[in-house]
């Protein structure tokens, strides 16, 4: 940052002065390097600890949720939850992910992982349609119910409808609330992986599959109930990868 500043010196001067040798492109790569630059400063003080999200480079800075395109009714859900601005990792993975690419992502607890699985899934999916559009699979009972929670309350203003598939609760619920219709469903691997084998959760209308938390699904012995899962997934999936990684 300081050469940054220093250069922006050196080229201000030769504007002021007239100095024939003075090209003003030199001045706005500058400025764009600059402002680069100082949202990295500015983001860096929103992070609880590090988080690396591969993928999804971010040229210009993204300072408010206004910017990212999103539904109205969708924002109106976002800054009814209580957010003002987008966290570090909001910034960095929700348009990448929107835009249709592949995101591996890493954070920490603390830094609004779920928030942003959340409203990146509430912008994709199609409520007119009743088909269960995305799919969150979860290491623990706890955040796959956090994350079905969050999604209605920030999509709340869009109806969005999601459900929690996880074991110790009943199966016939589980299989009222699919057949009735849900957008979203966020779930442990074994229940979502019987609910499709019972083939009460169809899966052919599903565009977005997320791993939350892959690194810890994979130290708990999930690979395999992971891989059932995915080879009953349409092959055009688009796929987000969050894990913690280390503290």
């Amino acid at each position: 940052m300081e050469a940054l500043l220093s250069q922006f010196t050196f080229l201000s001067d030769q504007a002021l002065q007239g100095n024939k040798n003075f090209d003003p492109s030199a001045m706005e790569d500058l400025m764009k390097l600059f402002e680069i630059e100082s949202y990295k400063a500015w983001a860096a003080l929103e992070l609880v600890e590090e988080k690396q999200v591969k993928g999804a480079e971010i040229t210009m800075p993204i300072l408010s949720f206004d910017q990212m395109g999103l539904k109205d009714d969708l924002l109106r859900g976002i800054y009814n939850y209580g957010f003002e601005k987008p966290s570090a990792i909001q910034q960095r993975a929700v348009m990448p992910i929107i835009n249709g690419r592949d995101v591996i992502a890493q954070a920490q607890s603390g830094t609004r992982k779920t928030s942003m699985i959340a409203l990146t899934i509430c912008q994709v999916v199609d409520t007119a349609s009743r088909e269960v559009q995305a799919l969150i699979l979860s290491p623990t009972r706890e955040l796959a119910s956090q994350t079905e929670k969050v999604i209605r309350t920030i999509g709340d203003f869009m109806n969005i409808q999601a459900h929690a598939c996880i074991g110790g609760k009943s199966v016939g619920e589980d299989i009222r609330k699919l057949e009735n219709g849900v957008h979203v469903v966020s779930g442990t691997p074994g229940r979502v992986c019987d609910m499709i084998k019972r083939r009460t959760l169809r899966t052919i209308a599903i565009k977005l599959l997320i791993l939350d938390e892959s690194d810890e699904m994979l130290s708990r012995g999930f690979k395999d109930q992971i891989y059932d899962v995915y080879r009953h997934l349409p092959p055009e999936l688009q796929l987000g990868n969050c894990f913690r990684g280390q503290k």
